[in-house]
């Protein structure tokens, strides 16, 4: 039943015969020490009929003829396949783990809730973030964590855990440790407590890493802020009088912006369009007087019916300039195809492949946004 083989195919053949090739030379130490008359149990693999590897414990009884000489043993077989797979598992299991913890840019641990955060592990992360080995923090046997936390912060963190203990929430705090070389880092850590028996707070797991770089930067960031502040101040008398000389010219820009409207509502179709069974409609209400929003359909042969929808960046005469583009650019197209020259308006990819060339080469400065269609 363990390997699977029949008691014919068994018996009289050597033992060596279903023995495992990877303990195959263990096996013969075995059955060698056995013959010097010293007993135990081993663990051994057998190659089971259908080929797998079974694990098996031993446990031998030696044999001896009349005149006191070895003539073999009787063994009783225990098949322990599941306890090697799972102790394998096991091992892989750590090794990733160990690999994994190893890798991370910071320190994972577990500890006991009281105030100074007794390790009972760290991982081995703890070397780059303070300086101390991971052996020096386990049940304080060099210092204890609190003693690296910044004296200042101590009592804040023990209240922010604690209330998010209360809470049962993750904890998620910032602080300052000193390092074994006396420098000061801000560590950001997050943890959460772990039950023990009856719901009992058993210890604090989490993670801890290295965010100096960070505040560091936004501090900077913030010193720019406040330069940049003054620096608004100081431009904002200018910006006051540069505004009333702006005003003095709105009105004759949006005199342009209305002719430009003019001219790109001309371009519009109708507002309700039939063709060949679709039945098309569109409404346009530009933001301002000229704007980068455009629709148009329109019929290519009696089979297909083309249609798009675009949207150039910024607005104001300019982006209503990049739609009259457009629009020239697909009626160009339309009129290739009707002539026989090009049928590039029936492939929507190859079209806008093509637009796209030619607004880059006229370099307008925008960029648009095209939904084209054929409808077949």
């Amino acid at each position: 039943e363990i390997l699977g083989y029949s008691r014919e195919r068994l018996v009289g053949h050597c033992v060596l015969d279903f023995v495992h090739e990877d303990d195959l030379t263990q096996m013969k130490q075995h059955i060698a020490s056995q013959k010097a008359g010293q007993m135990g149990r081993f663990e051994v693999s057998w190659r089971a009929a259908d080929g797998h590897k079974v694990h098996t414990l031993v446990s031998p009884r030696p044999l001896y003829s009349e005149e006191g000489l070895f003539i073999g043993s009787i063994s009783v077989l225990v098949d322990i396949t599941d306890r090697k797979l799972a102790e394998e598992s096991l091992r892989e299991n750590r090794r990733m783990l160990k690999t994994l913890l190893g890798n991370l840019p910071g320190m994972a641990y577990r500890c006991r809730n009281d105030r100074e955060w007794t390790m009972e592990f760290v991982s081995e992360g703890c070397k780059a973030l303070t300086g101390y080995d991971p052996k020096d923090f386990i049940e304080s046997a060099v210092l204890s964590y609190n003693d690296v936390v910044h004296p200042e912060d101590r009592d804040r963190i023990w209240a922010e855990i604690q209330t998010a203990l209360a809470r049962d929430e993750v904890f998620r705090i910032l602080y300052r440790i000193v390092t074994a070389d006396g420098r000061e880092r801000w560590v950001w850590e997050q943890g959460v407590g772990v039950g023990g028996e009856k719901n009992r707070l058993a210890a604090l797991e989490g993670f801890i890493t290295d965010i100096t770089d960070r505040v560091h930067a936004e501090r900077a960031l913030a010193e720019y802020g406040e330069r940049l502040e003054d620096i608004v101040r100081e431009r904002t008398s200018e910006l006051r009088e540069t505004a009333s000389r702006l005003e003095a010219s709105l009105e004759q820009l949006q005199d342009d912006e209305e002719a430009g409207k003019m001219i790109q509502f001309r371009l519009l179709p109708d507002e309700h369009l039939r063709v060949d069974g679709y039945e098309f409609s569109h409404r346009l209400l530009p933001s301002m007087y000229a704007s980068g929003d455009f629709v148009d359909f329109f019929e290519i042969d009696a089979e297909h019916t083309g249609f798009y929808m675009a949207d150039v960046s910024g607005h104001g005469v300019s982006s209503a300039f990049v739609t009259v583009f457009l629009k020239s650019f697909i009626d160009n197209c339309l009129d290739n195809f009707r002539t026989g020259r090009q049928a590039l308006i029936l492939e929507p990819a190859h079209l806008l492949q093509k637009l796209n060339t030619d607004l880059i080469r006229e370099n307008m400065g925008k960029h648009v946004t095209v939904f084209y269609g054929v409808l077949d």
